[in-house]
């Protein structure tokens, strides 16, 4: 079968879908199932399972709707779910913003005492340098960040 596009910003595309939907839906479905397993396919091997088994969540709420805008509205609760859920997208980006600020904090003290210890200009004997330097003065300021 000749891959088919699913890109359904061109109306084009949109047309046909729904078109064969309405005149062959066997063969719509047939389609259907073939461009998401082709799609799986192509992603990275580590993404594929928890495609698939996705994929099978669709299938299983599409079966048990009464009909399409039943499927439609309960796998719109899904998605949504899957966001505004504890553990969604929505915490997981509230935790990573967290984590981000932490270091940009972190990042701030290192600079800060970096500022306070740089050596005057010429006179570098005992201070360490480069890496050892940043390390020293990041250890120093993760104890100001705990007092």
């Amino acid at each position: 079968m000749a891959t088919i596009s699913t890109n359904m910003a061109d109306p084009k595309i949109f047309d046909y879908w729904a078109n064969l939907a309405k005149a062959d839906p066997e063969r719509f479905e047939r389609e259907r199932t073939s461009v998401i397993k082709e799609a799986i396919a192509q992603a990275p091997e580590g993404k594929r399972h928890g495609l698939e088994q996705l994929q099978w969540r669709i299938d299983a709420v599409r079966a048990g709707a009464s009909g399409p805008l039943s499927a439609c509205i309960r796998l719109n609760k899904m998605m949504m779910g899957s966001v505004f859920d504890k553990e969604g997208l929505a915490d997981s980006l509230s935790n990573l913003q967290g984590e981000l600020s932490e270091l940009s904090i972190d990042l701030k003290l290192t600079a800060d005492a970096l500022q306070r210890t740089a050596p005057a200009s010429g006179d570098s004997k005992g201070v360490p340098q480069g890496e050892e330097r940043v390390l020293h003065l990041f250890k120093g300021a993760e104890g100001e960040r705990h007092e």
